[in-house]
Protein backbone atom coordinates (compact mmCIF):
# COMPACT_ATOMS: atom_id res chain seq x y z
CA UNK A 1 0.00 0.00 0.00
CA UNK A 2 1.38 3.38 -0.98
CA UNK A 3 1.78 6.03 1.64
CA UNK A 4 -0.18 9.21 1.07
CA UNK A 5 1.60 12.50 1.40
CA UNK A 6 0.16 14.81 3.94
CA UNK A 7 0.86 16.54 7.23
CA UNK A 8 3.26 14.67 9.41
CA UNK A 9 1.75 13.80 12.75
CA UNK A 10 4.07 13.75 15.73
CA UNK A 11 3.97 10.62 17.78
CA UNK A 12 3.00 11.14 21.43
CA UNK A 13 6.01 11.43 23.71
CA UNK A 14 6.45 8.89 26.44
CA UNK A 15 8.26 9.27 29.70
CA UNK A 16 10.68 6.55 30.67
CA UNK A 17 11.13 5.28 34.19
CA UNK A 18 14.63 6.80 34.15
CA UNK A 19 13.16 10.23 33.35
CA UNK A 20 10.69 9.89 36.18
CA UNK A 21 13.46 8.91 38.56
CA UNK A 22 15.55 11.87 37.42
CA UNK A 23 12.63 14.25 37.99
CA UNK A 24 11.96 12.76 41.40
CA UNK A 25 15.64 12.95 42.31
CA UNK A 26 15.72 16.59 41.23
CA UNK A 27 12.67 17.37 43.33
CA UNK A 28 14.18 15.63 46.34
CA UNK A 29 17.44 17.49 45.90
CA UNK A 30 15.56 20.78 45.76
CA UNK A 31 13.57 19.86 48.85
CA UNK A 32 16.74 18.86 50.70
CA UNK A 33 18.30 22.23 49.83
CA UNK A 34 15.24 23.96 51.24
CA UNK A 35 15.53 21.92 54.43
CA UNK A 36 19.20 22.85 54.63
CA UNK A 37 18.27 26.54 54.51
CA UNK A 38 15.67 26.03 57.22
CA UNK A 39 18.12 24.15 59.45
CA UNK A 40 20.67 26.94 59.12
CA UNK A 41 18.05 29.49 60.11
CA UNK A 42 16.61 27.71 63.16
CA UNK A 43 19.82 27.10 65.08
CA UNK A 44 19.08 30.26 67.06
CA UNK A 45 15.85 31.55 68.57
CA UNK A 46 15.70 35.22 69.50
CA UNK A 47 12.79 36.84 71.32
CA UNK A 48 12.66 40.64 71.62
CA UNK A 49 10.11 42.64 73.58
CA UNK A 50 9.88 46.12 72.08
CA UNK A 51 7.76 49.06 73.20
CA UNK A 52 6.76 51.22 70.21
CA UNK A 53 5.01 54.56 69.91
CA UNK A 54 3.03 53.30 66.91
CA UNK A 55 2.76 50.16 64.81
CA UNK A 56 4.20 50.70 61.35
CA UNK A 57 2.27 49.60 58.28
CA UNK A 58 5.48 49.28 56.25
CA UNK A 59 5.85 45.90 54.59
CA UNK A 60 9.10 44.14 53.75
CA UNK A 61 10.02 43.92 50.07
CA UNK A 62 13.37 42.16 49.63
CA UNK A 63 14.11 43.55 46.17
CA UNK A 64 13.15 47.16 47.01
CA UNK A 65 15.03 47.08 50.31
CA UNK A 66 18.15 45.72 48.60
CA UNK A 67 18.09 48.55 46.07
CA UNK A 68 17.37 51.19 48.72
CA UNK A 69 20.11 50.01 51.08
CA UNK A 70 22.66 49.85 48.26
CA UNK A 71 21.85 53.47 47.46
CA UNK A 72 22.05 54.48 51.13
CA UNK A 73 25.49 53.04 51.82
CA UNK A 74 26.94 54.92 48.83
CA UNK A 75 26.55 58.29 50.57
CA UNK A 76 25.30 57.95 54.16
CA UNK A 77 28.54 56.80 55.83
CA UNK A 78 30.62 59.77 56.97
CA UNK A 79 33.86 57.81 57.44
CA UNK A 80 33.68 56.44 53.89
CA UNK A 81 33.28 59.93 52.43
CA UNK A 82 36.17 61.21 54.55
CA UNK A 83 38.37 58.38 53.29
CA UNK A 84 37.33 59.21 49.74
CA UNK A 85 38.23 62.88 50.29
CA UNK A 86 41.71 61.92 51.51
CA UNK A 87 42.14 59.57 48.55
CA UNK A 88 41.23 62.32 46.07
CA UNK A 89 43.50 64.81 47.83
CA UNK A 90 46.41 62.40 47.51
CA UNK A 91 45.60 61.83 43.85
CA UNK A 92 45.49 65.60 43.25
CA UNK A 93 48.91 65.99 44.84
CA UNK A 94 50.32 63.21 42.67
CA UNK A 95 48.91 64.86 39.54
CA UNK A 96 50.37 68.24 40.52
CA UNK A 97 53.79 66.65 40.82
CA UNK A 98 53.47 65.29 37.30
CA UNK A 99 52.85 68.82 36.04
CA UNK A 100 52.71 69.10 32.28
CA UNK A 101 53.15 65.34 31.95
CA UNK A 102 49.50 64.81 32.92
CA UNK A 103 47.53 63.27 30.08
CA UNK A 104 44.10 64.55 29.09
CA UNK A 105 42.64 61.17 30.09
CA UNK A 106 44.08 61.45 33.62
CA UNK A 107 42.82 65.00 33.96
CA UNK A 108 39.33 64.08 32.75
CA UNK A 109 39.18 60.98 34.95
CA UNK A 110 40.17 62.94 38.06
CA UNK A 111 37.62 65.69 37.41
CA UNK A 112 34.92 63.05 36.95
CA UNK A 113 35.84 61.43 40.29
CA UNK A 114 35.75 64.82 42.04
CA UNK A 115 32.34 65.56 40.51
CA UNK A 116 30.97 62.21 41.71
CA UNK A 117 32.36 62.83 45.20
CA UNK A 118 30.83 66.31 45.41
CA UNK A 119 27.41 64.94 44.47
CA UNK A 120 27.63 62.27 47.19
CA UNK A 121 28.92 64.81 49.72
CA UNK A 122 26.02 67.12 48.96
CA UNK A 123 23.52 64.30 49.51
CA UNK A 124 25.28 63.32 52.74
CA UNK A 125 25.25 66.89 54.09
CA UNK A 126 21.48 67.12 53.61
CA UNK A 127 20.96 63.66 55.12
CA UNK A 128 23.10 64.58 58.14
CA UNK A 129 21.32 67.89 58.66
CA UNK A 130 17.89 66.23 58.53
CA UNK A 131 18.93 63.40 60.85
CA UNK A 132 20.61 65.67 63.41
CA UNK A 133 17.39 67.70 63.48
CA UNK A 134 15.84 64.58 65.02
CA UNK A 135 18.69 63.86 67.44
CA UNK A 136 22.44 63.28 67.68
CA UNK A 137 21.72 59.78 68.99
CA UNK A 138 19.67 58.97 65.89
CA UNK A 139 22.52 60.05 63.61
CA UNK A 140 25.05 57.94 65.54
CA UNK A 141 22.71 54.92 65.47
CA UNK A 142 22.28 55.19 61.72
CA UNK A 143 26.02 55.59 61.14
CA UNK A 144 26.70 52.39 63.07
CA UNK A 145 23.91 50.57 61.23
CA UNK A 146 25.07 51.56 57.74
CA UNK A 147 28.69 50.68 58.57
CA UNK A 148 27.57 47.23 59.72
CA UNK A 149 25.50 46.76 56.56
CA UNK A 150 28.40 47.79 54.34
CA UNK A 151 30.72 45.31 56.07
CA UNK A 152 28.21 42.49 55.72
CA UNK A 153 27.54 43.30 52.07
CA UNK A 154 31.27 43.28 51.31
CA UNK A 155 31.47 39.65 52.47
CA UNK A 156 28.57 38.44 50.33
CA UNK A 157 28.17 37.72 46.63
CA UNK A 158 24.75 38.75 45.34
CA UNK A 159 25.65 38.14 41.68
CA UNK A 160 24.04 34.68 41.68
CA UNK A 161 20.74 36.33 42.67
CA UNK A 162 20.79 39.02 39.96
CA UNK A 163 18.39 38.39 37.08
CA UNK A 164 20.43 38.72 33.89
CA UNK A 165 17.44 40.04 31.93
CA UNK A 166 16.09 42.68 34.31
CA UNK A 167 19.41 43.22 36.14
CA UNK A 168 17.45 43.23 39.39
CA UNK A 169 17.65 41.02 42.45
CA UNK A 170 15.74 37.73 42.50
CA UNK A 171 16.47 36.69 46.09
CA UNK A 172 16.48 33.07 47.18
CA UNK A 173 15.24 32.01 50.62
CA UNK A 174 18.57 32.57 52.39
CA UNK A 175 19.06 36.03 50.84
CA UNK A 176 15.51 37.04 51.72
CA UNK A 177 16.03 36.07 55.36
CA UNK A 178 19.32 37.98 55.49
CA UNK A 179 17.74 41.12 54.03
CA UNK A 180 14.70 40.84 56.30
CA UNK A 181 16.91 40.93 59.40
CA UNK A 182 18.64 44.06 58.14
CA UNK A 183 15.28 45.64 57.32
CA UNK A 184 13.93 44.88 60.80
CA UNK A 185 17.02 46.50 62.35
CA UNK A 186 16.51 49.57 60.16
CA UNK A 187 12.84 49.80 61.15
CA UNK A 188 13.81 49.75 64.82
CA UNK A 189 16.05 52.79 64.28
CA UNK A 190 13.64 54.68 62.03
CA UNK A 191 10.71 54.33 64.40
CA UNK A 192 12.87 54.82 67.51
CA UNK A 193 11.72 51.48 68.89
CA UNK A 194 13.29 50.38 72.14
CA UNK A 195 14.10 46.78 72.99
CA UNK A 196 13.41 46.29 76.70
CA UNK A 197 14.14 42.57 76.91
CA UNK A 198 15.93 40.05 74.71
CA UNK A 199 16.33 36.28 75.06
CA UNK A 200 18.48 34.14 72.77
CA UNK A 201 18.47 30.34 72.64
CA UNK A 202 21.20 28.42 70.81
CA UNK A 203 20.60 24.90 69.55
CA UNK A 204 23.65 23.74 71.53
CA UNK A 205 21.89 24.75 74.75
CA UNK A 206 23.39 28.21 75.27
CA UNK A 207 20.92 30.73 76.70
CA UNK A 208 21.35 34.47 77.21
CA UNK A 209 19.02 37.14 78.58
CA UNK A 210 19.45 40.88 78.21
CA UNK A 211 17.31 43.50 79.93
CA UNK A 212 17.44 47.27 79.69
CA UNK A 213 18.34 49.04 82.93
CA UNK A 214 15.02 50.91 83.02
CA UNK A 215 13.29 47.70 84.07
CA UNK A 216 15.27 47.72 87.30
CA UNK A 217 15.20 51.42 88.07
CA UNK A 218 18.62 52.21 86.56
CA UNK A 219 19.55 55.32 84.56
CA UNK A 220 16.81 57.47 86.11
CA UNK A 221 14.14 55.19 84.73
CA UNK A 222 10.74 56.71 84.05
CA UNK A 223 9.08 53.30 84.19
CA UNK A 224 6.92 52.61 87.19
CA UNK A 225 7.39 49.31 89.00
CA UNK A 226 4.03 48.11 87.67
CA UNK A 227 4.97 48.84 84.05
CA UNK A 228 8.35 47.15 84.45
CA UNK A 229 6.71 44.04 85.89
CA UNK A 230 4.17 44.01 83.05
CA UNK A 231 6.91 44.17 80.41
CA UNK A 232 8.81 41.33 82.09
CA UNK A 233 5.64 39.24 82.31
CA UNK A 234 4.82 39.79 78.63
CA UNK A 235 8.39 38.90 77.68
CA UNK A 236 8.39 35.70 79.71
CA UNK A 237 5.12 34.60 78.11
CA UNK A 238 6.50 35.37 74.65
CA UNK A 239 9.63 33.32 75.39
CA UNK A 240 7.56 30.33 76.53
CA UNK A 241 5.37 30.47 73.41
CA UNK A 242 8.34 30.92 71.08
CA UNK A 243 10.29 28.08 72.68
CA UNK A 244 7.31 25.76 72.27
CA UNK A 245 6.90 26.68 68.58
CA UNK A 246 10.65 26.41 68.02
CA UNK A 247 10.75 22.90 69.49
CA UNK A 248 7.84 21.80 67.29
CA UNK A 249 9.55 23.21 64.20
CA UNK A 250 12.82 21.42 64.98
CA UNK A 251 11.00 18.13 65.57
CA UNK A 252 9.15 18.51 62.27
CA UNK A 253 12.36 19.17 60.34
CA UNK A 254 14.18 16.27 62.02
CA UNK A 255 11.26 13.98 61.19
CA UNK A 256 11.35 15.06 57.53
CA UNK A 257 15.10 14.52 57.33
CA UNK A 258 14.73 11.05 58.84
CA UNK A 259 12.09 10.12 56.27
CA UNK A 260 14.28 11.39 53.43
CA UNK A 261 17.33 9.32 54.42
CA UNK A 262 16.22 6.21 52.44
CA UNK A 263 16.00 8.35 49.28
CA UNK A 264 19.40 9.99 49.54
CA UNK A 265 21.65 9.78 46.49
Amino acid sequence: MALKKGKTQELPQTTSSDDLQDNQSGSLRGFRETLKDVLEDITTLEVNTIVVSNISTDKFDARKFYEDILNSITYKIEDVLQDRYIELSQKAEALRKKGAAISSEEHSSYNSEVSDYEKLKSKFDKYKQDTLAISQARFEQEQKYYKDVQQQFSKLDFSKNINQTSNRLDPDAATTRFLRKLWEAEQTIIHNDRIYAQTRFQLDGDLSNRFIGDLFGFDNSKLTSEKAQLILKIHNQAVENAESQWSKLINTVVDLVTKLIPYRK
